[in-house]
């Protein structure tokens, strides 16, 4: 009864032992497979870790090929302003070119300061414009390019004609006579030594001096001295006229 017993014992420890070797097996299999699994899933991670480090170092190197451009920019810049640039051509204003609004002499100067005896009215007063010594006659110009602004008569200057111009220039041309050159009308373009009229004895205020035009300008409204567009040599008889004048 003992042997029989103890080889009951004994089976059921070789059953125990058998099934702890068995679980142990399991156990180590089971941890390698583990391992395995993990150890494959490291080449990914480090994958795309590398994948990841790729695209920044590009973005890296991309202002680096964008600064290049960049660095060539400026000396085109430069080139461009030395060549003059075509907004500068456009916004530089227009040179004005002027002429004599009539042949002649200069008979009396610009002064709106110092005034001057008038023999016609037997006074002192101020001469705004300058009063060419012409023929009757004459033909009168356009002094520059322009627009007729307006045709009128003037109580003592007689029949008048004013042009307008650029840069704000307002051209008049006074004592003329009744007679107005095809073409000229208010409104009409003109261009530089267009004939508009001719000298006449229109004038009153001026009736006792010698034929001439009286011709005046101003800009922006205000008068300004005729003889800084256009110059006359003054008339040999200016010496009889200026005696005339006393200052």
């Amino acid at each position: 009864m003992d042997n029989a017993n103890r080889n009951k014992v004994n089976f059921v420890l070789y059953i125990v032992l058998a099934l702890i070797v068995v679980a142990v097996v399991c156990m180590t299999v089971f941890s390698i497979a583990s391992n395995a699994k993990k150890q494959q899933g490291l080449p990914n991670v480090t994958g795309d870790a590398v994948t990841t480090k790729r695209p920044d170092s590009t973005q890296t190197k991309a202002p680096e090929s964008t600064d290049k451009p960049m660095d060539t920019l400026p000396p085109e810049e430069d080139v461009f302003t030395d060549d003059n640039s075509p907004s500068q051509d456009v916004d530089a204003p227009a040179k004005i070119t002027y002429v004599e609004p009539v042949e002649g002499y200069l008979l009396k100067g610009y002064d709106i300061e110092m005034p001057v005896y008038s023999l016609t009215m037997e006074d002192y007063r101020v001469h705004s414009g300058l009063d060419i010594l012409a023929d009757l006659g004459a033909p009168v110009m356009a002094v520059a390019e322009g627009t007729v602004e307006n045709i009128y008569v003037d109580p003592m200057m007689g029949n008048c004609i004013s042009i307008s111009h650029s840069d704000g220039l307002v051209s008049y041309y006074m004592g003329l006579s009744d007679e107005v050159c095809d073409g000229i009308e208010e409104g009409a373009p003109v261009y530089c030594g267009q004939v508009i009229s001719s000298v006449g004895d229109s004038t009153l205020i001026e009736i006792a001096e010698e034929s001439h035009l009286h011709f005046e300008m101003k800009k922006n409204g205000k008068y300004v001295d005729p003889s800084q567009y256009v110059s006359y040599e003054k008339t040999t008889s200016s010496n009889v006229i200026d005696d005339n004048y006393e200052g």
